[in-house]
């Protein structure tokens, strides 16, 4: 878009100060900008209120009320307690500055309409186009009360006065007039202000052919290549003067003397005038604000990015607690199958200690036999000893039996310490069988000796046969103290085993409390990433704020024109036809009076706690391509 233009504040955000107005005296003002986003159309999709609490006897604490959500603190760092609508400030005699959202109906409604030589369009379709355009802007006010009008029962409406304004940029656009208010021209941009009092009409009871209360306002200009920058509208119900300008006194006078109004109309651009002049504070007031509101947006993002690390451990905590839980079941699983398995490997060793007795007892039987060795007949012994023999052969076959029983055991352990046990007994049944063989041997030796009568020999073989009689004997006392280590093993399983449920429960009780802070710290993050983003935008907001500011001055010479005008134009007729309808307008004038000092709040308030509210309502651009400012 050429000369892309920084949309700015219009200057009559400072139109609800024109005139000044007697408050209640509080100790704690509540002072509220209601700022809404609107679609091309008019439609609200989002509200932010700005509150500033004004602590005007430097109170420690204020007690608030207020429903908007998502609450931050956006001018300290003063915290605060919350209970449904209920707010506790901690203000330590400081001024309290906050924002929220608020999901609340607006008290004006807007519509928009846009027309291309005479036919109603779409924004997409007149996007772009050439032709004479006209966009109509039409307030609705929503805020409507029943009230008792000289007996009668009347539609009143809370008196706002609304101020909408725009920026255009000259380069394509030409011709451009604006009904109830004024355009400047710099010579690259034109400057559009018009002023609406929606339901005013109605509330004052007056017709539409003695004078017409505007609620709508038309822009046009022919164009070459429409787009359209922000439209700024701010509405205020505040419109009762001081004790000089008490509308309702004014309007009482009237009996006798109209022209009285007039005078008011007169003070009234007087008010205007003094607007104009007041507008530099602003200007320098608004800079300070940006200033801090830089301030807040940074530290609110240091913040955010603390606490992701923060987040970070909590994570990996989590998972560790689920793997440790993973773990200690299947420890529990594996237990019981574990103590099944030691159980078998008990029996396995005392059925082997069985054996080595055997074997222990046939070989001191042997020697004893051989204690008549002679030269004589010695075939029944042969016969016994090849019995002997065939017998150790079965004792190595079932030896080697039970070492592939073990090593298929081994296969289902994972715990080291049962391993080394099995790993034992294997080596302790390797060692039986090669006594075993080794027996084998002396006995096949002894056969010769036998057949070939050789008692040299078969005593020779004796001594040999009470040394491997020694040596199992020692090999007994090392089983039977394997075997029992099996059996203590196996106990402490079981009994370990017992409590493995109290362990699972343990452990899942501690998943779950991770599981509930995880879940606990992803809320606090986004909570954290929502105040982020929406600190941004307020600093984006209050940027546009600042920079508006500095065409305050221009704004509020238009202002004074227009007020100039409406009191020529509009005071002047109402004068007129009041002479009348006095008593009944009368009336009306101070009701609305009353209702526009009821008006003090759009969220809720406190009933010890003044409050002022003003509403800024931002109509989204039509451009061509998205402009991010």
């Amino acid at each position: 878009m050429k000369n892309k233009i920084t949309i700015k504040i219009i200057s009559v955000v400072l139109l609800c100060t024109m005139l000044a107005y007697t408050m209640p005296v509080f100790a704690i003002t509540k002072d509220e900008t209601v700022y809404s986003k609107l679609d091309a159309y008019g439609k609200s999709y989002s509200n932010i209120v700005n509150a500033h609490i004004a602590n005007e006897e430097e109170a420690e604490l204020i007690n608030d009320l207020s429903n908007l959500v998502n609450i931050v603190n956006v001018g300290g760092d003063e915290s605060f307690e919350k209970n449904n609508d209920s707010i506790i400030w901690k203000a330590e005699g400081k001024d309290i500055y906050y924002q929220g959202e608020s999901k609340e109906e607006l008290p004006i409604e807007c519509s928009i309409k846009y027309e291309l030589d005479g036919e109603e369009k779409t924004k997409e379709e007149i996007i772009g186009k050439s032709g004479k355009v006209k966009i109509t802007i039409k307030y609705e006010n929503k805020d409507e009360h029943i009230v008792n009008i000289n007996g009668k029962q009347e539609k009143l409406y809370t008196p706002f006065i609304v101020a909408c304004g725009t920026i255009i940029d000259d380069g394509e656009n030409k011709n451009i007039t604006i009904t109830n208010g004024k355009v400047i021209n710099d010579g690259t941009k034109t400057f559009a202000l018009a002023i609406a009092l929606p339901g005013l009409q109605d509330s004052l009871g007056i017709r539409e052919e003695i004078v017409t209360i505007p609620d709508t306002i038309e822009l046009t200009m022919d164009t070459t290549n429409f787009e359209m920058n922000n439209i700024i509208t701010f509405a205020t119900p505040k419109i009762s003067g001081g004790e000089d300008l008490d509308i309702s006194k004014t309007v009482n006078k009237l009996y006798g003397k109209v022209d009285e109004l007039q005078s008011a109309g007169v003070m009234l651009e007087e008010g205007a005038n003094t607007l104009k002049n007041g507008t530099d504070e602003y200007s320098k007031k608004s800079k300070e604000f940006n200033s801090a509101m830089k301030s807040v947006a940074l530290g609110v993002n240091t913040i955010n990015s603390n606490y992701s690390e923060i987040s970070k451990g909590i994570e990996l905590l989590n998972g560790a607690s689920l793997q440790v839980l993973n773990g200690v079941t299947k420890v529990a699983e594996n237990m019981e199958k574990i103590g099944s398995s030691l159980a078998e490997l008990k029996k396995a060793g005392e059925l082997i200690s069985g054996g080595q007795e055997q074997i222990k007892q046939a070989i001191d039987t042997t020697i004893n036999n051989m204690n008549g060795i002679t030269t004589a007949d010695n075939s029944a012994k042969v016969g016994e000893i090849k019995a002997k023999i065939a017998d150790n052969n079965s004792m190595i076959q079932k030896l080697n039996a039970s070492n592939t029983n073990l090593e298929g055991l081994k296969l289902n352990l994972t715990d080291a310490s049962q391993i080394a046990i099995i790993d034992e007994q294997i080596r302790t049944n390797n060692d039986a069988i090669k006594n075993l063989n080794e027996n084998i041997k002396e006995e096949n030796s002894m056969v010769s000796i036998l057949n070939s009568t050789d008692t040299s020999k078969a005593l020779e073989l004796k001594k040999n046969l009470q040394e491997i009689s020694s040596k199992m004997a020692t090999l007994q006392g090392t089983t039977k103290i394997l075997t029992d280590g099996i059996g203590a093993v196996n106990a402490g399983i079981i009994e370990l085993n017992s409590k493995s449920g109290d362990i699972i429960y343990g452990a899942k009780a501690i998943n779950e409390g991770i599981l509930k802070l995880s879940k606990g710290s992803k809320a606090v993050q986004g909570g954290l990433n929502m105040i982020d983003t929406s600190a941004t935008k307020l600093l984006e907001a209050n940027n546009s704020l600042t920079s508006g500011a500095e065409t305050i001055y221009e704004g509020a010479n238009t202002l004074a024109e227009g007020i100039s005008t409406f009191n020529k134009e509009g005071i002047g007729k109402i004068c007129n036809y009041l002479n009348g309808n006095v008593k009944d307008i009368a009336v009306r004038v101070e009701k609305l009076e009353e209702l526009s000092e009821d008006y003090r709040n759009f969220t809720m308030l406190n009933e010890k706690t003044n409050g002022k509210v003003k509403f800024i309502m931002v109509v989204d651009g039509i451009h061509k391509e998205e402009d991010s400012e």
